[in-house]
């Protein structure tokens, strides 16, 4: 076992891992900037950032004070798709983005009324799944009814008008944070929190 996330001279951060390139080379990291002691912990952060396997060099491809979350590599290696707070002004209204590794061509996916987190593309891709929260929702904590829901994807590019519900179900926080999807594109893995 080796570390492969590097030190950061200027600031501490947490890194948390959720997507690996087709080649294994490159892994899709949210790096959250931990407050400094004198500092407020409004400045805690959370950027999309790429990490070489190789050396631990660290690519942010988003910068700003926009909160993110949840960043995996599309099946083709041309997208990273993440939960952003970034497309509206109330206060943890996460929705689902993309953008192309390089911090070109970001753009929101669906426009929606719930709390979206953690789009996961399939295989093929030709679907998305991701949770979806009631609005109102801070963060995507555990022991709420939520959504699963899918959406059509053409050739890669989202159809919003084709999201719909999958499944209801008691969960939330680990009902589908991590890609769960069966490498044939017909199955994906989650959790729910059934009742005693």
């Amino acid at each position: 076992m080796r570390r492969i996330t590097r030190d950061h001279p200027d600031r501490p951060y947490k890194h948390y891992l959720h997507g690996v390139s087709s080649d294994g080379s490159t892994l899709a990291v949210i790096v959250g900037s931990v407050p400094t002691s004198t500092s407020s912990p409004a400045e805690w952060r959370t950027d999309v950032a790429l990490v070489s396997v190789l050396d631990g060099a660290t690519t942010f491809v988003t910068s700003d004070e926009h909160a993110d979350d949840g960043a995996e590599f599309s099946f083709d290696d041309e997208w990273l798709w993440f939960t952003t707070e970034r497309f509206t002004s109330a206060p943890g209204h996460a929705q689902l983005a993309r953008v192309r590794p390089d911090g070109r061509d970001l753009a929101r996916v669906v426009d929606s009324d719930t709390v979206d987190w953690f789009p996961h593309p399939s295989p093929d891709g030709a679907a998305l799944v991701y949770l979806a929260y009631s609005a109102g929702t801070l963060g995507h904590p555990e022991n709420r009814d939520v959504a699963l829901r899918i959406l059509r994807l053409d050739d890669g590019d989202p159809d919003p008008s084709s999201a719909r519900d999958l499944l209801r179900l008691f969960g939330g926080q680990g009902t589908l944070n991590v890609a769960g999807w069966a490498p044939d594109s017909r199955r994906f893995a989650c959790v729910d929190y059934p009742l005693a």
